[in-house]
């Protein structure tokens, strides 16, 4: 005796497609919505088993098999939707699109077309309940993720993702769901979203802006569309919605502008070999990505050759250069120089781990005292808070590497005394550090 157990979806679901009377009716379904759309008045409708096809798209709706799930959770929301177009005051035709639209779990869709619908059925109802609370857009009134979309949403936290999907699953939706929501919860970051084309621009920035308007928090957010040289407000947080040459120049020519979260639409793109902009994509996210890290191992390795007293004044990094401003009380000789970027190395070297976290700001100082304020005092009650493993520990809302072996190597080109008790330290590193010394050796 077989002690086997097969599931009646198992039989019903995978031939589901193949069966000729499902075919048939949804071939007239599709013939009677032309006739209608078009206004076709002189072509004779065929006749339609409304019962049948809600029986079937209910089913449909229902559908256990991994491999063909998603297929038959559109066909029966397409048979639904286009019953209901057909004949909108059939109850019947009422009350099935709306369970079918909660059983794919297109609750917004539901909302749109069926408000008024109630399951019957109390287990179902509970069960659709506890999924509507999950599919919810966070911070939102009356806004649902598809099921796809949630899937992708919850992910976002992860320190690197790559999904690919249909200009329907609606990746700017999650990205910009995500954005908001963040703010809504006072988490301040930068945000960089990267578009392919100028033309999609607009419309991005223009839903962020909509979506941004629903939510009164105590930082500003300014959105940033182009490359035209600004002046960035010290008092904003940013959301660069451009192109990768856009941001490119817009990183290279402002001080300290650095983005905690980066999207890239159609990514993909980068890794194709007939795609110009490759290299420019990977220097852009390598730009970024390499940012904090520079100016935090200059600054601990100054910290270890000159003395404790040393404290960060400033920063800033351009497409040619970097530079960091230290408190010195005198001039650095050529010796400390080469020990500061002796030192640089090493810990570059030494791949020390880079944790990323955000802390209460009472907890973080009382954790690592006021030196966390290198670069300037965050507002908030949240810090987000770089700790490169004995090395240094800041509050920065800059992207950063996981180690630092991925920094490159670093080299100090000079030093200048710029005024009373600053020092300037200039610098360069990986692929221009390399350069660099190259044009040494030709000396």
């Amino acid at each position: 005796m077989n002690d086997q157990t097969i599931l009646l979806g198992d039989v019903i679901f995978p031939d589901l497609f193949d069966n000729t009377y499902l075919r048939s009716l949804y071939e007239s379904l599709l013939f009677n919505y032309a006739v209608s759309t078009l206004s076709l008045d002189s072509v004779q409708k065929k006749d339609l088993d409304i019962d049948s096809l809600l029986c079937f798209a209910d089913l449909l709706s229902k559908s256990t098999d991994c491999l063909k799930r998603n297929q038959h959770l559109n066909l029966a929301q397409e048979i639904a939707s286009l019953l209901n177009d057909l004949y909108p005051d059939n109850p019947d035709v009422q009350y099935y699109l709306g369970s079918i639209l909660s059983s794919c779990g297109n609750y917004r869709g539901a909302q749109i077309k069926a408000n008024s619908f109630r399951n019957l059925i109390p287990e179902e109802e509970y069960s659709q309940q506890i999924e509507k609370d999950y599919l919810a857009v966070p911070n939102s009134s009356g806004k649902f993720f598809f099921p796809e979309q949630k899937k992708a949403y919850d992910s976002l936290n992860a320190d690197a993702l790559s999904f690919s999907a249909p200009t329907s699953l609606g990746k700017t939706f999650i990205i910009t769901s995500f954005i908001t929501s963040r703010i809504a919860e006072g988490l301040i970051s930068n945000y960089a979203v990267v578009l392919p084309t100028k033309a999609l621009i607009g419309e991005v920035s223009f839903n962020l802006g909509r979506m941004l308007r629903d939510y009164s928090t105590g930082k500003k957010y300014r959105i940033l569309t182009n490359a035209v040289p600004q002046i960035l407000d010290k008092d904003c947080s940013f959301i660069a919605v451009m192109t990768p040459e856009q941001l490119h120049h817009v990183i290279c020519s402002n001080n300290n502008l650095s983005f905690d979260w980066l999207f890239i639409d159609e990514a993909y793109k980068i890794s194709q070999k007939d795609n110009k902009r490759s290299g420019y994509y990977l220097d852009l996210t390598d730009e970024i990505n390499s940012k904090g890290e520079r100016t935090h191992i200059v600054f601990a390795s100054a910290k270890r050759i000159l003395g404790p007293h040393v404290w960060q004044n400033g920063a800033k990094k351009t497409e040619e250069m970097a530079h960091i401003d230290i408190t010195h009380y005198k001039s650095l000789t050529f010796e400390e120089e080469l020990k500061i970027q002796q030192m640089a190395n090493k810990i570059v070297l030494e791949g020390h781990h880079i944790n990323k976290s955000f802390i209460d700001k009472a907890e973080a100082e009382k954790k690592f005292g006021f030196t966390l304020y290198q670069g300037g005092v965050v507002p908030g009650n949240q810090l987000r808070v770089v700790n490169i493993d004995g090395v240094d520990v800041e509050a920065c809302c800059g992207t950063h590497h996981d180690n630092t072996s991925q920094v490159g190597y670093i080299k100090l080109l000079k030093s200048k005394r710029i005024s009373d008790g600053i020092v300037r330290l200039y610098y360069v590193a990986s692929e221009r550090a390399l350069t660099e010394l190259d044009e040494d050796s030709k000396v």
